[in-house]
């Protein structure tokens, strides 16, 4: 298994027993590095001995790629003596995003098209409709890139359901 970590929870499992399938672990929470991994495990996946390749979490990923390039974006702002409490991603740094989320997206494709198992851990975000004057939850869905969901065949949600006498119980 290798992991792109950008929550720092895999690293726990290192060296140990529950670990022990892990061939590297890439703890990324900055942009160059998430980039410098991809191109490590595009390149060296057979040297690995790569049979999965994990990414948690992709939530983290994509929140970190937009900070890194809002903080861009405020800088330059900046420079042109402009408020930065009025910035937005510009259309050069949202095209920046989406090149990145691509080259991910191709790393994967890759993977799996060479029998590499592919997983992906997000966060969920509630689907709401609106009822009358409130919003209702009707389902959940992965927060992450737009139109990522188009790119697997099984998604499960985790969830924990508790008994009275206080038993918990993992389900998905």
């Amino acid at each position: 298994v290798a992991i792109i970590d950008a929550e720092a929870g895999a690293s726990f499992y290192e060296g140990t027993e529950k670990g022990k399938n892990m061939v590297l672990v890439a703890n990324s929470q900055s942009f160059k590095d998430f980039e410098e991994d991809l191109d490590d495990i595009s390149e060296n996946h057979q040297e690995y001995g790569i049979a999965t390749f994990g990414l948690d979490s992709a939530t983290k990923i994509k929140e970190n790629l937009e900070e890194t390039i809002m903080t861009i974006d405020e800088k330059r702002e900046k420079k042109k003596g402009k408020s930065i409490d009025e910035t937005n991603l510009s259309i050069r740094s949202r095209g920046r995003i989406k090149y990145v989320s691509k080259r991910l997206q191709n790393l994967k494709i890759d993977l799996s098209t060479k029998g590499i198992n592919v997983v992906d851990i997000a966060q969920c975000k509630e689907i709401k409709e609106k009822q009358g004057d409130q919003f209702i939850t009707i389902g959940y869905e992965p927060d992450m890139q737009k139109n990522s969901d188009h790119d697997y065949d099984v998604v499960l949600r985790s969830f924990t359901e508790k008994e009275p006498n206080g038993k918990v119980h993992y389900k998905a």
